[in-house]
């Protein structure tokens, strides 16, 4: 399901659902404006990070005014590829998760939370840094 950046274009995303029980639902009625069910089944495990090698993508960009940047900028991305920083799927518009992460933190509460979200903030801080040295 696209975020706000990309809620203008078609895209197909896989999505995991923990489904207890022997029978599938029938998704083939589900129903949501814009949305379609392309395929589904049910699996042993669970989708993980990178378990999908076949995700591509095509940009199309308008109004290019440094031509020669851009091709330059591509050849370095199609040699190296490209960081995968989340941003707001995974941290919130603004980084708003991380600051309820830092209010709850602060607050003294304890509650029990997922280790993923403790590394993911610490993952957050380091693609912003290595966002900066891309960037310079």
């Amino acid at each position: 399901m696209p975020g706000r950046r990309i809620s203008t274009r078609v895209t197909e995303q896989w999505l995991c659902a923990r489904v207890p029980g022997k029978e599938i639902p029938d998704l083939s009625k589900f129903q949501l404006e814009g949305c379609q069910v392309l395929e589904y089944a049910r699996h042993k495990r669970k989708l993980r990070l990178g378990a999908l090698k076949g995700n591509q993508f095509t940009l199309i960009l308008r109004e290019v005014s440094h031509r020669d940047d851009v091709e330059q900028r591509l050849q370095a991305i199609a040699a190296g590829g490209v960081p995968n920083y989340f941003g707001a799927q995974r941290f919130g518009i603004g980084g708003s998760n991380l600051l309820g992460a830092l209010r709850w933190a602060e607050s003294g509460a304890r509650y029990a939370i997922e280790i993923n979200a403790v590394f993911g903030s610490r993952r957050h801080v380091a693609a912003c840094l290595i966002s900066r040295s891309v960037l310079d």
